[in-house]
């Protein structure tokens, strides 16, 4: 019996510590600040960018890319694809699909507390075409960690 007790004290103390351990929050009074970001079309208005080797059945794919082979592996375009110098620069890059004849209405990177963001906003074309929209920003070379903020705005 006093097995049984001790068992179920401390399953109770288990289950007690997990539901009253709070996420630790940083502590961080960094004020955001944007960053500047370089457009991958260098190349002219009439050079497309798109992503290849990528899984094409997810609606939302980001990649971030620190290498030349990276690069050459997942960037293609219908020009030659303009060099960018890995070892000062990384290339923040995505696609998501879309249900009209979609495309950017604003991109940013925020830098906070060591942690950038890349929020990109696509707008929602008049075309009942579905498409897929790419998205490219060319930053600073960073050890931040990184995440993407897709928003997709409806009329």
């Amino acid at each position: 019996m006093k097995i049984i007790f001790k068992i179920l004290f401390l399953c109770g103390v288990i289950v007690l510590a997990a539901f009253s351990c709070e996420k630790a929050e940083k502590n961080c009074d960094e004020e955001p600040q944007t960053m500047q970001i370089q457009n991958l079309d260098r190349l002219g208005s009439d050079t497309q960018y798109w992503l290849q080797n990528i899984d094409d059945e997810k609606e939302i794919v980001n990649v971030v890319i620190n290498s030349q082979s990276d690069y050459e592996k997942y960037v293609a375009c219908n020009a030659t694809l303009p060099t960018i110098d890995f070892k000062n620069y990384t290339l923040l890059a995505g696609r998501m699909k879309t249900p009209y004849a979609d495309h950017i209405i604003s991109q940013s990177v925020v830098n906070a507390c060591n942690e950038l963001k890349y929020t990109v906003t696509i707008g929602e074309g008049i075309a009942t075409v579905a498409s897929k929209v790419y998205y490219f920003a060319i930053i600073s070379k960073t050890i931040a960690t990184i995440s993407f903020n897709i928003l997709y705005q409806q009329h």
